[in-house]
Formats: C-alpha cells, structure tokens, sequence
C-alpha cells in the first residue's frame, strides 16, 4: 500500500472519492467543486505548529487548491499549509 509523507509546507488532504455505480462503474466527477471542507491525512515534517493535524477538518482558501494525487485508489489532495485557512470544530 503506498502512502504520500508531504514534505516541507505542505499538508495531504482526502478529496472527494469518484462516485461508482452498483456495477463499479466510476461516474465522471465535476471539474469544478465548491467544496472547502476536506480531511488531514498528513502534515509537512517541516511545518513546525500548523494548529491542525490527522483527521481534523480542514477549510481551504479555494475549491481549485493545491493538485489532486490518486494512490491506490484513493484521491487525494496535497496543498500548502498556507491554503488552510479554518479548523472546523465539532459543536
């Protein structure tokens, strides 16, 4: 199983997964998203106190933030820690 470790400033978020139909088709995904909630799945080694961590929820600053990466049939998405601007906190 390969995993990402992001380096330096970076944070790995889970993105949207495709949608699959009852046969395992993969629907095609918008191009566009106006999603900004996304999950930490790791944190840069050099970001030294990024105020979030592992499974914490996560705003960015744009829908079209950072580069989509697939491993393993996981999406996910790898941007600058500087792109997250909110934690969302549970009520």
């Amino acid at each position: 199983m390969a995993f990402l470790h992001p380096l330096r400033r970076f944070v790995l978020l889970i993105d949207e997964q495709p949608k699959r139909t009852a046969g395992s088709l993969e629907l095609p995904s918008a191009i566009m998203t106006d999603r900004l909630d996304y999950v930490v799945a790791a944190v840069g080694s050099s970001e030294p106190d990024p105020g979030f961590g592992v499974g914490d929820t996560v705003l960015v600053d744009d829908p079209t933030a950072g580069r989509r990466v697939t491993l393993d049939g996981v999406r996910y998405r790898l941007v600058r820690a500087s792109s997250v601007v909110g934690v969302v906190e549970p009520c």
